[in-house]
């Protein structure tokens, strides 16, 4: 017999071989023309194929095209539907629906929903705080504010802003602002480059009625100079001539001091 000859055996195996890549390309034909056609897709089936994240992706894109907003609302539930972990899907909604400017109560579950999924996630809180001080919701904007200064004191730097524009008092401000040294520090810094000197006064006096490290003496004395305040800088510069690590710096706060007295 020859070896060429196909036996009926093989005959099959190749039939489903065939038949298996025939399914396969059959498989993403589908699944490229459901990508294609993921906006247009009855309710109910979008992207049936796709994951949360891509189906987000695709309502992000859809946003700089010709769409129907309730599209793009349904392709971002189906996402969330998909992937209920995923915190970004809810922050990209959430910005979709600021950008609307429509929807509150959704809006502020779903910016909730972001961070009980990733409270650690820095990114999301100044977002959530601006939206509601917008919305006059004080108390969840005071409650994320805490929560951001606590993991990161810098944060409040971007954030006195936020609260300021409300209509928030100075002194309402420095209530709710945790009373550490790095949060009241970043304060001070923050109202010292701006030139205001009764905010700065207000949070320095707050800054040092904690124990302070030495340095903190040197940064509050230099920031007094700056503003003009020449009997608290030298108050701050006599307070770190007392330790060894800042004693010539604040030596050469003095001198400044001294100088400036005489020029007036």
């Amino acid at each position: 017999m020859s070896n060429s000859k196909i036996t009926p055996f093989k005959s099959t195996i190749h039939f489903l071989l065939i038949t298996i890549l025939i399914l396969v390309y059959a498989f993403l034909c589908r699944l490229v023309y459901d990508d294609s056609n993921i906006a247009h897709n009855e309710p109910g089936e979008p992207g049936r194929f796709h994951s949360g994240s891509h189906l987000r992706s695709a309502a992000n894109r859809l946003q700089y095209r010709e769409h129907s907003p309730s599209t793009i609302q349904q392709l971002y539930v189906h996402a969330l539907i998909r992937s209920p972990a995923d915190s970004h899907g809810y922050i990209d909604y959430f910005q979709y629906l600021m950008a609307r400017n429509c929807c509150r109560r959704e809006a502020s579950v779903t910016v909730e929903a972001a961070l009980e999924r990733n409270p650690v996630s820095l990114q999301f809180y100044p977002a959530a705080i601006a939206y509601f001080l917008k919305q006059k919701e004080d108390q969840k904007a005071i409650s994320h504010y805490e929560n951001i200064t606590r993991m990161s004191p810098e944060s409040a730097r971007e954030l006195f802003p936020l609260f300021l524009e409300s209509g928030m008092s100075i002194q309402d401000l420095i209530k709710i602002t945790p009373r550490d040294e790095e949060t009241l520090t970043t304060a001070a810094q923050y109202f010292h480059k701006r030139s205001k000197k009764e905010e700065w006064l207000l949070t320095i006096k707050e800054l040092h009625s904690l124990p302070v490290e030495p340095d903190r003496f040197i940064d509050s004395a230099r920031q007094a100079l700056d503003l003009g305040e020449l009997e608290m800088a030298e108050e701050f510069a006599r307070s770190a001539e007392t330790y060894v690590e800042t004693a010539r710096e604040a030596g050469k706060i003095l001198a400044e001091i001294a100088s400036a007295r005489r020029s007036k």
